[in-house]
């Protein structure tokens, strides 16, 4: 089973993987044709690598704000690649 104590840490500082506001980005359904297996792997490696940093799971605010970073990535991503799959970005 995969830990995701950073994601419920983070959600003690207002960070939630729901929210629209934080966490969230509107694509046109062409986008998302087929799983998003690709995606899931990638949000667990980069999950795997936050992880990583020290005391991490304990400093609620870190957690979140690395977690905000990494969504703010991800959106931009798919901003820069707005002509391709979801599935092929990652």
């Amino acid at each position: 089973m995969k830990d995701y104590s950073i994601v419920q840490g983070a959600s003690k500082c207002n960070w939630h993987p729901n929210s629209v506001a934080l966490n969230g980005k509107a694509v046109d359904y062409a986008r998302l044709k087929g799983s998003h297996f690709k995606y899931d792997t990638y949000i667990e490696n980069e999950l795997d690598k936050l992880r990583q940093i020290p005391n991490i799971i304990n400093n609620h605010k870190l957690a979140s704000q690395k977690l905000t970073e990494l969504s703010q990535k991800i959106q931009r991503t798919i901003d820069v690649n707005s002509n391709k799959i979801i599935n092929e970005l990652f």
